[in-house]
């Protein structure tokens, strides 16, 4: 029974993100009042954990230990609390306390990238059987197949078809198709542009034979009156005690071919160098199987001079044959940009020794340059760099990144730039590219983020962090602008987080968590604090 199955993948997804960040005392705010809430969570869970650890403590079922780990667990938890809610204290402060724009630093990035895969695979694979006999005898009065199965017999045997017979090996397949290709683009203020092409695919091929037959380990008798046909197969006694007649001959080996292809392309291409990358590698091996009679007497009745040529050694019914390296192409090429620019060649020149760049380009071989890249070096080699870089951007650049760098070739960064991102982004960059960094600033996180940038502009850092800190985070920082840091503080953990911190900040650390944990937990640990767990122990359970 032959099985096929077929297997069908495809994968594409596009993705772009910007950032546009504000390095400032406003955004440590808001991460000390993330890591203040889930401080706070962590307290709430501990709580309930330690209600449900005295549970289980009164019904016997938990430790006297795990009871004091639970408590104190939430007594450290509680002091965690207010160390982190004394933390947003300080980074409110600082952020009020900074003027001017010296700490403000907006960093802008854009990445684009696309990505688009598929693969294809299928397998056919064939059921068969083997039928193991001790001692016997088949006979068919006309007809016999045997495909992909075989017929064992432990002691000897005798086999006699009428007719025809054929035994027919079978083969396994597996066949398989890859090809991913990816391309980015992407700009910082920092580094600049730059952007890559990528495309790989790979085949493979495997087959092996599942071989046919009829065997002894005794004797074996084998009459056909017509025709014996093997594909592959095999009739053998492992003692050569083997008789064969048959009325006519024919046989054929069979070939396993495996294969193995691998091809990739890459071109990279920032504000200082591009590079070429290009990869191929082919493999192929063939097995053969050969249609073998082994050992013994052999007689065709149209053949009675015995020419043919069926194999009838054993040892040679398989040959695996050697691995084929058909391809193995690695060409890798970066060019310094500097060539793209009469001022740059100059330097290069003055540096480099052009009859090497030359000498190497000779080595690698233009003819394969050509043929993978579709750039013709023989412009370079002949001195003409404007059409070599033309060249190379009609036909890699643009064609595969969609990119137009004719600017960046001429050396106009500042218009290349702006055009990617306000065709790809849809950000207008123009405020920026023009210096006005401050503009491009503003116009983009009220655009973006839905803040207004006005005061803090302005130079107004006081008034903006104000108005920002109440608008987002609802807290009011009017104490802590006046300078009532303790005032600020005590009233933020009191409305936020429903806890009297004079205790604490009046250095009082073991009173406020003993009224912390009575106010929140009602557990009374005054016993505990002094030591005295026991005694701590024994008013829980009575409590």
């Amino acid at each position: 029974m032959e099985e096929e199955t077929t297997v069908e993948n495809q994968h594409e997804e596009v993705e772009t993100q910007i950032e546009v960040g504000i390095k400032n005392a406003y955004l440590t705010v808001a991460n000390d009042t993330v890591a203040e809430g889930k401080a706070a969570a962590h307290l709430a869970q501990a709580s309930q954990n330690l209600w449900e650890v005295q549970k289980l403590y009164d019904e016997g079922k938990l430790s006297k230990d795990d009871l004091i780990n639970a408590e104190q667990n939430v007594v450290l938890l509680t002091a965690n609390l207010a160390m982190i809610t004394k933390q947003l204290s300080k980074s409110i402060a600082l952020a009020a306390a900074t003027t001017g724009t010296g700490g403000f630093n907006p960093s802008f990035n854009v990445q684009a990238k696309s990505t688009q895969s598929n693969s294809k695979s299928k397998q056919v694979t064939h059921q068969t059987s083997n039928w193991n006999i001790g001692t016997g005898t088949v006979k068919g009065g006309r007809n016999g197949y045997i495909r992909g199965g075989s017929i064992q017999f432990e002691q000897g045997g005798d086999v006699t078809f009428g007719g025809n017979l054929i035994i027919e090996s079978v083969q396994n397949t597996y066949e398989s198709s890859q090809q991913q290709q990816n391309a980015g683009f992407s700009y910082d203020s920092t580094s600049g542009p730059s952007g890559s092409y990528d495309n790989s695919k790979s085949n493979q091929k495997q087959s092996q034979t599942v071989v046919a037959g009829i065997t002894s380990k005794g004797h074996l008798n084998v009459n056909v009156g017509g025709t014996l046909k093997i594909k592959g197969g095999t009739i053998n006694s492992k003692k050569d005690d083997l008789d064969v007649t048959v009325g006519n001959l024919e046989f054929e080996d069979m070939v396993d071919e495996n294969s193995n292809k691998q091809k990739q392309i890459n071109v990279s291409a920032n504000s200082s160098s591009v590079s070429l990358g290009y990869s191929k590698n082919e493999t192929e091996q063939q097995n053969v199987t050969r249609a073998t009679i082994g050992q013994g007497k052999l007689k065709i009745k149209n053949d009675p001079l015995g020419t043919t040529n069926i194999n009838r050694d054993m040892s040679k019914a398989f040959e695996e044959g050697e691995v084929k390296q058909k391809s193995n192409i690695n060409i890798s090429l970066t060019i310094d940009n500097k060539i793209f620019s009469e001022k740059g060649r100059e330097e290069m020149m003055k540096k480099l020794n052009s009859k090497n760049i030359i000498n190497k380009l000779k080595e690698v071989g233009s003819d394969q340059i050509q043929k993978h890249f579709g750039i013709d070096v023989k412009k370079l080699m002949d001195g003409d760099l404007s059409g070599f870089s033309k060249d190379f951007v009609n036909n890699y650049v643009e064609s595969k990144l969609g990119i137009d760098i004719s600017k960046l070739l001429n050396g106009d960064l500042q218009g290349f730039t702006q055009e990617q991102i306000q065709q790809r982004l849809g950000i207008d960059v123009k405020k920026l590219m023009d210096g006005d960094f401050q503009g491009f600033t503003q116009d983009q996180i009220q655009q973006r983020l839905g803040i207004d940038v006005k005061k803090l502009m302005d130079g107004d850092f006081q008034g903006f962090t104000q108005d920002q800190i109440q608008q987002h985070l609802g807290i009011d920082i009017q104490k802590l602008i006046d300078g009532d840091f303790q005032g600020f503080t005590q009233d933020q953990i009191q409305q936020h987080l429903g806890i009297d911190v004079q205790k604490l900040l009046n250095g009082d650390f073991q009173g406020f968590t003993q009224d912390q944990i009575q106010q929140h937990l009602g557990i009374d640990v005054q016993k505990l604090l002094n030591g005295d767990f026991q005694g701590f122990t024994q008013d829980q359970i009575q409590q």
